[in-house]
């Protein structure tokens, strides 16, 4: 899932990808809620791929192309250091709402399960991708950006900042 940029966490504020979670945990708070219960499992872990990282490797793909190959599907992948759970909880955490796990109980829990049950099975699952054809059509070996502990808190501040 694409995420916020490295170096100063600012993305567009749309609800997409991972951030759908904390939109969800916002909307607790806003219906003046302090604890959710979220079905996500504890071991889906996104690959979250900061949005600089993407565009760099497509300018890359764009202007060193020597000659139009056809169709072809490159995977723009940073690693899945952490678990859904983990973004959540820290959301949670950061807006002052206790994040909880399981089946929705209440009807805030019912709200914010609608506002999410689509992106669930992308938040349940480990999505690896391969990143060697995009790097041998670079022609480069560039390690991807895998955000840290504190890059994840540092996107999740950002994107929470107005609330």
């Amino acid at each position: 899932m694409i995420v916020g940029h490295s170096k100063t966490a600012w993305t567009r504020k749309n609800g997409l990808g991972i951030y759908r979670f904390v939109d969800a945990i916002v909307m607790i708070k806003r219906l003046g809620g302090s604890a959710i219960r979220m079905n996500l499992s504890a071991t889906g872990r996104p690959d979250m791929v900061p949005i600089d990282q993407v565009i760099e490797e497509a300018y890359g793909l764009l202007s060193d192309r020597r000659a139009e190959s056809g169709f072809e599907i490159f995977h723009a992948a940073a690693g899945c250091p952490f678990t859904t759970q983990q973004l959540t909880t820290m959301g949670g955490q950061i807006l002052g709402v206790n994040v909880t796990y399981g089946p929705p109980e209440t009807d805030l829990d019912r709200e914010a399960h609608n506002l999410t049950k689509w992106l669930l099975p992308f938040g349940s699952e480990t999505w690896q991708f391969d990143r060697s054809q995009l790097e041998k059509t670079l022609a480069r070996n560039v390690a991807p950006i895998t955000p840290s502990a504190e890059d994840l808190l540092k996107l999740v501040r950002w994107y929470c900042a107005s609330e």
